[in-house]
């Protein structure tokens, strides 16, 4: 499921990107899109190191030492 939506997000990103490539950066609808790409970006990067750390990252366990008083 999760997989799905960064598929999902990376394919919203393209379209955007596509959708807008003639928008001037300089102008101010230009500035939004960017503000736009980068966030998804962002959301895109989460994701990716979420799922790394749900199905890839392995869990250390660090045992308790007893204190002998």
């Amino acid at each position: 499921m999760l997989i799905v939506l960064i598929s999902l997000v990376l394919v919203v990103q393209v379209i955007i990107g596509y959708a807008f490539n003639y928008i001037n950066p300089t102008t101010m609808a230009g500035q939004r899109t960017a503000g736009l790409l980068v966030a998804l970006d962002s959301l895109l990067f989460v994701s990716v190191i979420s799922v790394y750390e749900r199905f890839f990252a392995k869990t250390v366990y660090v045992e308790k030492e007893e204190a002998n008083e």
